[in-house]
């Protein structure tokens, strides 16, 4: 199929790491479900209005593919009805949300932790009919690249947006609502300015931000898996991939819960100081996403806890996100929607998960991340990564096994998300209260399944009340073992 042309005023590039392999088909839903009854036509509007100002209308623009096989924007000269900015669909249900058959399964909070369905069976209200689920779909059509699907009960709606990976993480999208919420509002003058379309910051890491950082080598640069090992440890992961099934599910834990297991983290680290250096009574620091990290681990090495397997390697590679780390090189007060965020690494075995405690394999993993995260072990990791051709680091063996964390409680969308202007009326209050106009949960899925969504952990991040959502893929035979050590939990 031939791409569809319309006149544009601007061609713009994808910046390297936005233009990744593995983002191409990679095409994401966060679906946000609100107790309030919200006026559609009210989001489609202001959503467009948005991305009619300034550098926003970017995201407003055409995916295109080059010659020579490279992505680039088409940034339109307006938008008009038949060319909108996003892509628009509305179903509206004259029924409770608990009264439809698949609005009732959502997951709701409860007292104790929950094993919930994927959210996968909600494709439902994710999208309109026929989405895109490759990149190919955007580039052979006139289909703006975000989408806007609203759900709307007599008691509540749920707001889905889509997007392919290729536009941006989701802290960009987390921006994105930011400043659609602002728009809703009719506080156009405090949208802030995205980016220049045709930079990049990371353009200038290389460089080390005008000079001013010393050259480091990186400190993992010697666990660096290169050369034959590296072929076998491709060699490995794509054997997982066609012979080791996954089973997503999500993974609900009360406010309680994670105060328990807190406390279990910090009285563990006391204990240990104190037999180090006695009469040492101060607590090291762990924060909630150590501990839930650690927690999540350790759950994922139970169904391989055995002497045979004691010794298998484990990378656990934690999602940065760059903006907040390098101040000199992204602007406060300016908005950047894409791809920034990279990987940090853990080295540890199935062995030392299990036999430490909570609080010292959350104290594990914190350092090992504070120790990559200053400004100039970030810009000697992005050296070594603009070497590679697959746009990865492989950290580890040959035989390590990597387990994924991408931690979206900073995003905090419960809070920053403001529809408040588009409440019809609200609706009944469930488990969790929320003031008016803001969601009460979210759960994020791809249009279409991905092979590399494998030994992963996506923490959501916290509802209003405080309660933490997971989603997770394992083996099969992982979940078993979960859900008994959960019905332990406090």
């Amino acid at each position: 199929m031939s791409q569809t042309t319309v006149p544009v005023d601007r061609i713009v590039p994808f910046h390297r790491f936005d233009d990744a392999i593995g983002l191409r088909n990679s095409i994401l839903v966060w679906t946000l479900r609100f107790d309030d009854v919200l006026d559609a036509a009210k989001l489609r509007d202001s959503l467009n209005a948005l991305l009619s100002i300034g550098n926003w209308k970017r995201l407003g623009g055409r995916v295109r593919k080059k010659r020579d096989g490279k992505l680039e924007v088409h940034i339109p000269e307006s938008f008009t009805p038949q060319h909108p900015a996003a892509d628009f669909s509305h179903t509206k249900l004259d029924c409770c949300i608990d009264e439809h058959a698949l609005g009732r399964r959502l997951p709701v909070a409860t007292e104790k932790p929950k094993l919930y369905e994927s959210s996968t069976i909600f494709h439902e209200f994710a999208t309109r009919e026929n989405p895109p689920l490759t990149i190919e779909d955007y580039c052979n059509s006139d289909l703006p690249q975000i989408g806007l699907h609203v759900v709307s009960f007599t008691d509540a709606t749920l707001v889905s947006v889509s997007w392919p990976h290729t536009m941006s993480d989701a802290v960009g999208i987390q921006t994105l609502l930011i400043n659609w919420s602002r728009v809703m509002a009719g506080r156009e003058i405090e949208v802030q300015h995205l980016e220049d379309v045709e930079s990049n910051p990371l353009d200038n890491l290389e460089a080390g931000e005008g000079g001013t950082l010393k050259q480091e080598e990186w400190i993992l640069k010697s666990s660096l898996v290169t050369g034959v090992w590296f072929v076998i440890w491709v060699i490995r992961y794509i054997w997982t991939i066609i012979w080791v099934s996954q089973e997503s599910k999500l993974i609900y834990l009360p406010a309680r819960t994670i105060k328990a297991l807190r406390r279990e983290a910090e009285d563990s680290l006391v204990e240990q100081t104190q037999t180090l250096v006695p009469g040492h009574l101060e607590k090291p620091f762990v924060s909630d996403g150590d501990v839930i990290t650690a927690w999540a681990v350790r759950m994922a090495c139970l169904h391989q806890a055995s002497q045979q397997t004691s010794q298998q390697s484990i990378t656990i590679i934690n999602a940065l996100d760059v903006r907040a780390r390098l101040p000199d090189l992204f602007k406060q007060n300016t908005a950047y929607v894409g791809n920034f965020a990279f990987a940090l690494f853990t080295k540890t075995t199935v062995g030392q998960v299990m036999s430490t405690s909570l609080g010292e394999l959350a104290h594990t993993v914190r350092r090992s991340l504070l120790e990559q995260v200053p400004q100039a072990q970030i810009r000697a990791m992005f050296q070594e990564l603009r070497k590679t051709r697959m746009g990865a680091l492989i950290v580890g063996t040959a035989t390590s096994s990597p387990l994924i964390f991408s931690n979206w409680s900073k995003t905090k969308i419960c809070e920053v998300v403001d529809f408040s202007p588009a409440v019809i009326r609200p609706g009944k209050q469930g488990p969790v209260i929320s003031e008016p106009g803001k969601p009460v949960y979210h759960h994020s899925l791809h249009t279409k399944r991905s092979q590399t969504a494998r030994d992963a952990f996506n923490i959501l991040g916290k509802d209003p009340a405080g309660n933490y959502w997971i989603a997770a893929w394992l083996p099969p035979c992982a979940w078993p073992r979960i859900k008994e050590e959960m019905q332990k939990l406090p």
